[in-house]
């Protein structure tokens, strides 16, 4: 009976609101009562593309919508059978976790498509966070004429009309309206409370809610500007794993000893590795620093990101702590040979929740530029295509 009244109080009405909400968006006509069945089953006639996911939500909505709710406050009257006979097990309510999380699934699809198309919102964080009485982050400075984000993005077209709406985001405004939330600051971000991070944590928030954030170049989140103070860059972790490594005498005293500790798993603390999962190069006692290396893509990467191996004019990027096949369901924009990792990606979207982090684990530089800008177009598209709403 308990999971009968709890789908009751919360999966019916979601559930009607989404086949609602779908309807709207659609402009297909529907009444105001409990159910949407019989329009969605009309809607999806009309599209053939997502027939199985309007007939799925039709089924949903008939079932927790009508007859659950039906029965769950009245049970059956005419077999004179109490409501909590009816529903004894628990995988009523799991059921209906499951439609509610494909409903979901489906009304974020609708989203991502509506926010992929022309023009695209994009923002380009300011350095600061809510622009009053602060010092805003001049670390990493990835803009100005030489990296012109806001310029050079209003100037790419589709079909002769601006691809994307850009302007200038404060940290602390960060939502969902916005398609793509861009980094120009590489390495470092603006937070407004070192020890709570509550910008990365509405950033975090806002890609699991199905935002896309582009990191520019290097090690995302390993830095925090604070705008309160102007800095200096903290470096952020979580925690570090620290073991002993080596004891050391002090020359002409004896009792004075100091000892050396090594980090077991470089960065495993850091909020990109921590928080979104994403793993990278590390120094090692070989290969210490950026790596000039020559990216290649299969064809699927070029499905996804285009064809950007020549972009700005060179096959060749400087790594710096780019992607590495450790990191979990990652989405490759192109690839490298790396001496010490394998294969690697220096650009590449990692997904997290329905959004995606993206990160260019580069040294910033011209030919670098250029090539993000032409995955930003290319990814947006991808995005579009693979919402399959249309």
């Amino acid at each position: 009976m308990k999971a009968a009244i709890s789908c009751e109080l919360h999966i019916t009405p979601f559930l009607l609101l989404a086949g609602k909400s779908i309807l709207e968006f659609y402009k297909e006509p529907y009444s105001y009562d409990h159910v949407t069945s019989a329009p969605l089953i009309q809607l999806a006639a009309k599209h053939p593309a997502i027939v199985a996911e309007l007939s799925k939500l039709a089924l949903s909505s008939g079932k927790w919508c009508d007859t659950v709710r039906e029965l769950s406050r009245y049970g059956g009257q005419s077999a004179k059978i109490s409501a909590p006979k009816i529903f004894d097990r628990k995988s009523y309510a799991e059921d209906a976790v499951k439609d509610a999380d494909e409903a979901c699934s489906f009304l974020r699809r609708i989203e991502t498509s509506t926010k992929m198309t022309r023009p695209i919102k994009v923002g380009l964080l300011s350095g600061q966070v809510t622009g009053e009485e602060e010092i805003p982050c001049s670390d990493y400075v990835f803009t100005g004429e030489e990296y012109d984000w806001l310029g050079r993005l209003s100037q790419i077209e589709e079909n002769g009309k601006p691809r994307f709406q850009v302007e200038s985001l404060n940290a602390g405004k960060i939502d969902n309206t916005y398609a793509l939330i861009i980094n120009p600051f590489g390495e470092v971000y603006p937070e407004s409370d070192i020890k709570k991070r509550p910008v990365f944590e509405a950033i975090k928030e806002y890609v699991l809610n199905g935002g896309v954030f582009v990191n520019v170049a290097g090690f995302a989140f390993y830095y925090a500007w604070n705008v309160k103070t102007g800095g200096p860059k903290e470096s952020i972790f979580l925690d570090r794993f620290l073991v002993p490594s080596a004891l050391i005498r002090k020359e002409g005293d004896p009792k004075e000893i100091k000892l050396l500790l090594q980090e077991v798993l470089p960065f495993a603390g850091s909020l990109l590795w921590s928080q979104f999962g994403c793993v990278t190069t590390v120094d090692s006692s070989t290969v210490r620093g950026p790596q000039s290396l020559r990216i290649t893509q299969t064809q699927e990467d070029i499905a996804i990101a285009g064809d950007i191996v020549r972009v700005g004019g060179s096959d060749i990027v400087r790594e710096f702590r780019c992607v590495t096949s450790k990191t979990r369901d990652l989405i490759p924009f192109c690839r490298a040979s790396h001496p010490s990792f394998g294969e690697v990606y220096p650009f590449a979207a990692i997904p997290h929740g329905q959004g995606y982090l993206v990160v260019a684990g580069i040294e910033m530089d011209n030919f670098g530029f250029e090539k993000i800008l032409a995955v930003l177009g290319n990814f947006c598209s991808w995005l579009k295509r693979d919402a399959r709403v249309d």
